[in-house]
């Protein structure tokens, strides 16, 4: 059967199929970055290290469980210093994201 043959709701189905499958195949779950630069954010006054100056985690990454992701930070101590480095943060269960104290990596710059 050809499809002009088919019944018009077959039809439109029929033609929307590969677009809907070029949608799909373009769609896939990542972990917002401000997930974890909210963290940092937070850990960093909580902790009383300072004042978070700039933050930047990377994008596109998969919210899988055990996934790990340097982020690039740069702060304000409470004593005026400046520190660079970078603080690992964790995925622990979705988009929960997690960190510890010897996932700091910071240096007086």
């Amino acid at each position: 059967m050809s499809v002009s043959g088919l019944r018009p709701l077959r039809r439109a189905l029929l033609a929307a199929a590969p677009a809907a499958a070029l949608l799909l195949a373009g769609c896939s779950a990542t972990l917002d970055p401000k997930s974890g630069e909210n963290l940092i954010r937070k850990a960093v006054s909580d902790n009383n290290r300072g004042t978070v100056n700039s933050v930047s985690c990377p994008s596109g990454l998969s919210p899988k469980v055990g996934t790990a992701f340097a982020c690039k930070v740069t702060l304000t101590t409470t004593d005026g210093a400046t520190e660079k480095g970078t603080i690992t943060v964790h995925v622990i269960l979705g988009d929960k994201v997690a960190m510890s104290p010897s996932d700091w990596h910071m240096r007086l710059s």
